[in-house]
């Protein structure tokens, strides 16, 4: 139900990152072992793609339950109690606007997440494991501000909730590109994960409620967002 929704989406969200943060644990060690196994080098391919087939199977496991969702029933209604569907064209502006902010963000995700790496290691001078435990960290910062969303949405409803969060991230992102040091620049970092994470429930509870049951697959594929930063 439409009450449900942003619960629902917080708690998926934070199920990706704390199941990220396992992945990529099991990530690091299974080369390790699977080497110990063989006797292959550890830093080899055979070993490296023996993690990315452990991979694969997750993901595959990930389909299982899939087939166990019962068949989808559409509930009929009478005529009397059906509210008027929206014009075409609201709908397809409605659309366009998710798709085209979904847009300008990931722009801005792609320009300063694959340099989060090299900002930390060449500028900060942070080591390779210490790069490790401050993404594991983040994810952990957001996993638990993510169940803050449910409560800011009934205080202050959804767009004034997206709205405030997106308003509040920018200027810990601006403060992670100015700090001199890694001690201040992990806080921004923290602060802007949490933020971003906890955008994803209320838009996409946002979207649902504003987009027509047959146009709701449509908006997901064009506007949908990623989770775990």
């Amino acid at each position: 139900r439409e009450e449900e929704r942003t619960h629902l989406f917080s708690v998926v969200a934070a199920t990706w990152l704390v199941a990220g943060v396992l992945g990529n644990g099991l990530a690091g060690a299974l080369p390790g072992f699977y080497a110990a196994l063989t006797g292959v080098q550890p830093e080899g391919i055979p070993a490296y793609r023996s993690a990315l087939l452990v991979g694969a199977g997750f993901y595959g496991l990930g389909l299982l339950p899939l087939l166990f969702l019962p068949p989808e029933e559409r509930q009929r209604q009478d005529e009397s109690t059906e509210q008027p569907a929206a014009p075409s064209r609201v709908v397809s502006g409605q659309i366009a606007a998710f798709t085209a902010v979904a847009a300008l963000l990931a722009f801005g995700e792609g320009m300063i997440l694959p340099f989060l790496n090299l900002f930390f290691k060449e500028r900060l001078g942070a080591e390779a494991s210490v790069i490790g435990l401050i993404f594991a960290g983040a994810r952990m910062v957001a996993f638990t501000a993510t169940f803050l969303v449910p409560a800011l949405t009934q205080r202050w409803g959804q767009v004034r909730t997206v709205t405030g969060l997106r308003l509040a991230f920018l200027p810990f992102l601006a403060g992670m590109a100015l700090a001199p040091s890694l001690g201040l620049v992990v806080p921004f970092y923290y602060a802007w994960s949490a933020l971003w994470n906890m955008v994803l429930p209320p838009v996409r509870a946002f979207q649902m409620a504003l987009i027509p049951e047959n146009q709701r697959v449509r908006v997901t594929s064009l506007a949908g967002q990623r989770s775990g930063v």
